[in-house]
């Protein structure tokens, strides 16, 4: 359980406990499926006996949707822990970069919560400039798409 190893490892910070808490139920829940998989693939009646044991003594059944959304608040925050856990990954300061446009749309959201309208305004705009995958507009989509064969696709990127 390398989630554990890193726990240890990094300090054991309270706040990275719901995070070891889902990676070791994910990790449980892939085990179980598994050998499940191993398990249905034999056959005769002591593979049959191990299936129903496996059944109602089973390792994990995966995190619940709480934890995950504990964890996608969390992430959500700035601060030590997504910090933390953000280490070593680019982090874009360039805002003419995807990621850059995606970090900076992600600050003005958190900093529009106070009710500002004009910061509001201006996380809107950043959030569409961070979703923003090709450079055409819309109505120039739909010029393109008229003008080609039926059976040619338009990529989105």
């Amino acid at each position: 359980f390398a989630a554990l190893r890193r726990f240890e490892a990094e300090g054991r910070y309270t706040d990275d406990l719901p995070f070891v808490q889902w990676s070791v139920e994910r990790s449980l829940a892939d085990v179980q499926t598994a050998l499940e998989g191993i398990l249905n693939s034999r056959r005769g009646p002591l593979s049959a006996l191990w299936r129903f044991l496996w059944r109602i003594s089973p390792l994990g059944s995966g995190p619940s949707d709480a934890l995950g959304g504990q964890l996608a608040r969390a992430l959500q925050e700035e601060g030590e822990t997504r910090d933390r856990l953000t280490a070593g990954i680019h982090m874009a300061d360039d805002e003419n970069e995807p990621l850059g446009r995606l970090e900076k749309a992600f600050r003005l959201t958190r900093a529009a919560e106070g009710g500002d309208a004009e910061t509001e305004r201006a996380a809107a705009e950043a959030r569409r400039e961070a979703i923003e995958v090709d450079s055409f507009t819309w109505a120039e989509y739909l010029g393109a798409a008229a003008e080609e064969p039926a059976t040619t696709r338009v990529s989105g990127g």
